[in-house]
């Protein structure tokens, strides 16, 4: 059996990592005489992680310096990939010259990688919804692996899409603001299903070596702390909500230093190799530069075992990173989680702790001092009940495996 994973993100992002970590596990158990082909922008940097995969890459992919040839050469290969999606004849033609195209044509099953953020305001949106569209002519079976669709406020788009998605076999959303536009969409119920994010499901593996440093650090002394290089979109002023949330980030790692000596440790979820140089560390940077010393960056390139194990140590992660909120859930670390996509809303909420959640658009230092400091004070009755609702997510993983062997 020939398996596709389409569009696999880049594991500079470690929460893109565990869930491409996860897809594969996860269909190797469902289908375990399968053999998996993934499509990716980079397919050299992503084999050196997961080598038992056959990586190709995408056919709009463009490494050129210049910023306007990079871009010719995206649009052109989106026009490329739309033609062949409009005219079978071609794509049989010129499949025996495209490794993409002869993946794809003989592939039994197709997954829609795990994570996705189907957002139309996104610059990815139209590549993403070419690429599908490609891919749903091939008529082959589609699975759309846990991820999150909004509301597409174009309707010619809107209509491809659904047209698109209504081909697959089964469709996984991980909240419930996907569900229901996805559902309002008149796609048959027996199709969708609101599952966890697949990083939930992740386990560390215990054979990894961790970092000595990270080994002596004392466990529960310091608090964890994510952030993000947010453009505000929804600001008049996006400038200022850079500085606000900054300087908010930086006001509480003084707050509960002076009360109650605990540091914060900036940890990053973007690696040094990402598309912006240096992943997230100069956000972080920013913090620490504000905070008198209560914060100080990490900046190790961490392993994504490392960064769990890190954040497993903290007493509680204040986390603008979805994913490392849900690393930090894993070991049972309570979580102040800053909202600045609906996902992380739409996360929280499952687990019933939108009480420590808050939006990076309303971020005050008083609005996020006072979260976390109702975190510090329930943290450990907040890590019994968490570490209850893990458990229970975690056993629904066979559940999604036979669920795939069904179809």
């Amino acid at each position: 059996m020939k398996i596709v994973i389409s569009h696999v993100f880049g594991t500079q992002n470690k929460g893109d990592w565990i869930l491409v970590s996860e897809i594969i596990e996860i269909l190797k158990l469902a289908f375990p005489d399968s053999t998996i082909y993934a499509i990716t922008r980079d397919p050299e940097s992503q084999s050196a992680v997961f080598p038992e995969v056959i990586w190709c890459s995408r056919l709009e992919t463009s490494f050129k310096r210049n910023k306007l040839w990079r871009n010719l050469e995206i649009i052109t290969g989106l026009f490329k990939i739309a033609v062949l999606a409009k005219f079978k004849f071609l794509f049989n033609l010129l499949k025996v010259y495209e490794p993409y195209l002869q993946i794809i044509s003989s592939a039994d099953l197709i997954v829609m990688c795990p994570g996705g953020y189907w957002d139309y305001s996104h610059p990815s949106f139209i590549s993403n919804l070419v690429n599908l569209w490609l891919l749903v002519s091939c008529n082959k079976k589609i699975i759309f692996a846990p991820q999150s669709i909004e509301k597409i406020n174009n309707l010619p788009l809107q209509n491809l899409f659904t047209k698109c998605i209504s081909k697959a076999e089964l469709i996984f959303v991980r909240e419930s603001e996907s569900y229901n536009y996805v559902n309002s969409l008149s796609i048959p119920k027996h199709k969708l299903f609101q599952v966890p994010d697949l990083a939930f499901y992740h386990a560390m593996d215990v054979s990894y070596p961790i970092a000595k440093k990270l080994i002596a650090i004392e466990a529960g002394k310091f608090i964890a702390c994510t952030a993000v290089d947010w453009h505000f979109p929804n600001s008049p002023n996006p400038q200022k909500s850079h500085e606000k949330y900054i300087f908010s980030l930086a006001e509480s790692a003084k707050y509960f230093y002076h009360k109650y000596g605990l540091p914060m440790f900036l940890v990053r979820q973007i690696g040094n190799s990402s598309k912006d140089g240096n992943g997230d560390i100069g956000i972080l940077q920013e913090v620490e530069d504000i905070s008198d010393g209560a914060a100080r960056v990490i900046e190790d390139d961490l392993h994504p075992d490392e960064l769990i194990y890190l954040l497993s140590k903290s007493l509680f992660l204040i986390g603008s990173r979805m994913h490392s909120n849900i690393f930090a859930l894993l070991s049972a670390r309570p979580v102040v989680a800053i909202s600045y996509q609906k996902k992380t809303e739409g996360i929280m909420k499952m687990l019933s702790l939108q009480d420590y959640l808050i939006s990076i658009d309303e971020i005050t230092p008083n609005s996020l001092i006072a979260i976390a400091q109702n975190v510090y004070d329930t943290h450990q009755q907040l890590s019994m009940e968490i570490k209850s609702k893990i458990s229970e997510i975690q056993s629904q993983k066979n559940n999604l495996i036979k669920m795939l062997q069904n179809i």
